[in-house]
């Protein structure tokens, strides 16, 4: 409730509500349907725009995962339906290998989510509290849908959606296995250069997001990734950074990372905690990811 409260409300709005309101076809394929819905969200007013991917004559039971994009991407890039980005389809691969897969819109463009983050804190609320609300109501989505399997939900995010993915891991336990891309770094550390533009964060014409800082204080104190993984526990999870992310390897990527280590081993569950460095940047490299959602999920 704590981390809830400093997030902006443990109110999670009302998962009765959620339910589908349109769908349109966009593509098929001999082992696939991809379609672009709206679904009523647990807040009233608050419609989810999505993109699903089906997989066609699929088994009684398929396993599902949510796949969140980062700023600056979208479901249509998640899902293989845009020019590829960093997110390089992941949602996409995933439906290939037989999961139902949802890819929702969330936090996007940096000036954007600033000012809509700005207007929901003088309301009392933030920007993330929404975004997870979101995220739990695309939960509640799958477990409507007869074909997916409702203790074989996972979730898998690059970049803000990586963090928001842990958020939700950290908050419900029908999430089974989590996958957080691109996030992984001493965040105190890099949300205080970023601030103030040091460090990595020293860049000229910079895109200041003060999405970041629109939670109630000492949020980012008390929930780095560290806090926020002792809270998923036991859930696997799976952290995913490029050796070339220096915004993250300069942030004490693997320092961080050994702590998340050493509290899973503590409790005996080594096993359910590991950290994928891939050859790239900020980006995903989803074929590692997709086996650990077969061995776990």
């Amino acid at each position: 409730k704590h981390f809830l409260d400093l997030l902006g409300g443990a109110e999670l709005g009302n998962p009765n509500r959620v339910k589908l309101l349109e769908q349109e076809l966009l593509s098929t394929s001999p082992s696939s349907e991809i379609k672009r819905v709206k679904i009523q969200s647990r807040i009233e007013g608050i419609i989810i725009e999505a993109i699903v991917g089906i997989p066609v004559n699929p088994k009684l039971r398929n396993p599902a995962v949510i796949a969140l994009h980062g700023y600056t991407s979208s479901p249509d890039k998640v899902m293989g339906q845009e020019e590829d980005d960093y997110a390089h389809g992941f949602g996409k691969e995933l439906l290939e290998k037989g999961y139902y897969v949802i890819a929702p819109f969330i936090l996007n463009h940096g000036e954007r989510v600033s000012s809509i983050s700005a207007i929901a804190s003088l309301l009392g609320d933030t920007i993330w509290r929404i975004e997870l609300i979101k995220i739990l109501s695309c939960l509640d989505f799958l477990q409507q849908i007869e074909v997916v399997n409702n203790n074989q939900i996972g979730i898998y995010g690059i970049s803000g959606g990586g963090l928001l993915a842990l958020y939700a891991s950290a908050v419900d336990r029908r999430i089974s296995c989590t996958v957080c891309s691109g996030h992984l770094c001493n965040s105190k550390r890099s949300l205080i250069d970023y601030a103030i533009g040091r460090g990595r964060h020293a860049r000229p014409h910079f895109n200041f997001r003060s999405s970041y800082y629109y939670v109630n204080a000492p949020f980012h104190l008390e929930y780095p990734s560290e806090a926020i993984s002792k809270m998923s526990f036991p859930t696997p999870i799976l952290f995913e950074n490029g050796i070339m992310d220096l915004d993250l390897k300069e942030y004490d990527d693997e320092q961080e990372y050994e702590k998340i280590k050493k509290y899973y081993t503590k409790h005996n569950k080594s096993d359910r905690v590991f950290f994928y460095r891939h050859k790239g940047a900020h980006e995903t490299d989803a074929h590692y990811c997709i086996s650990w959602f077969d061995r776990w999920i």
